[in-house]
Formats: structure tokens, C-alpha cells, sequence
């Protein structure tokens, strides 16, 4: 399991407000609480010192969120490549739809580009709401499984989506 953190004692919801995993921001919303704030923050954590470690694969717990990444070598674009998988997520009823997943994926891919990685891997999807959202992020179905999708950091694609 890996520890999670909480936003300093003195910092109030406007200080850590409204920015999900990858510094955007988040719909005001009165759903936007702090814990789902923390919860985004410690996964930051969490998956920057899963990616400086050596172990290949983990499970991240934080909140009520919990996510498998693996570190992996992978076909994409026709070539192999390390990507960042994205494996399973579990996203609390109550803080779906705040922007966690797309935080995560926007997250990932900036630290592919900063880490010289080929790619990000989303296994087994079948919400198809999340199929054409990934399509639009620019994530191309894996042909050998078409439930998942890949993003390919070195193509520089028309009409990119961050």
C-alpha cells in the first residue's frame, strides 16, 4: 500500500482549490470536497514515487480511490515501447464526475513526455461514455485487444485533446 498525504494543517479548500491530480481546474462545484482535493494530490505522490522506484507494478489506495498501475513494454505505433498501463480504477460513487480520470490520464501523459516514455495503456474499457472520451484524448484502440487503448507520446497527432 502506498502512504498517502494530506494538505498542510493551515491550508484551506480555496488554497488547494479546485485543481485536480494534473494542476487543472476543476469545476466549482459544491460536490468538490476536500478530501476528493487530498485524495488527487496524494495520488500525484503516490504514483511520482511508484515511477522512481523499481517495482514494476503497484496498487494505489488513497481515499477511497484505488488504482493498479504497472510499468510495462508495450506494441504502440508499431513499435515497442515502455508505457505507463493504466490497469484498473475504482472511483467512489461521489466523486465521480469531478474530473479524477481525466486528471489522472492528463497527469500520466505529462509524465511520459517528462520521462522520454512512449506511451500511456488504459486496459479493458467498457464504459463506452470513456471510449469516446479516450478517443478524443487521442488514444488509439489496441488492435490486438479492443477494449484498450493506447496513447503514443511520440506522434505528434492533428487536433491533439491534453
Amino acid at each position: 500500500m502506498v502512504s498517502t498525504t494530506t494538505a498542510p494543517a493551515s491550508a484551506t479548500l480555496d488554497d488547494i482549490a479546485y485543481k485536480n491530480i494534473a494542476g487543472e481546474v476543476l469545476r466549482k462545484s459544491p460536490g468538490v470536497s476536500p478530501k476528493f482535493l487530498e485524495s488527487c494530490s496524494a495520488f500525484e505522490e503516490s504514483i511520482i514515487g511508484f515511477l522512481n522506484s523499481s517495482i514494476k507494478n503497484v496498487w494505489i489506495y488513497v481515499g477511497g480511490f484505488k488504482f493498479y498501475v504497472r510499468k510495462s513494454t508495450r506494441l504502440v505505433g508499431g513499435r515497442f515501447g515502455s508505457c505507463i498501463d493504466i490497469a484498473s480504477i475504482e472511483i467512489p460513487e461521489d466523486s465521480r464526475g469531478l474530473g479524477a480520470f481525466s486528471g489522472l490520464v492528463s497527469f500520466l501523459k505529462k509524465e511520459t513526455l517528462s520521462r522520454n516514455l512512449d506511451g500511456v495503456y488504459v486496459e479493458c474499457v467498457h464504459e463506452p461514455r470513456l471510449l469516446a472520451w479516450l478517443v478524443f484524448k487521442s488514444f488509439r484502440v489496441d488492435p490486438s485487444d479492443p477494449t484498450s487503448f493506447y496513447w503514443d507520446a511520440k506522434v505528434k497527432m492533428e487536433n491533439y485533446h491534453e
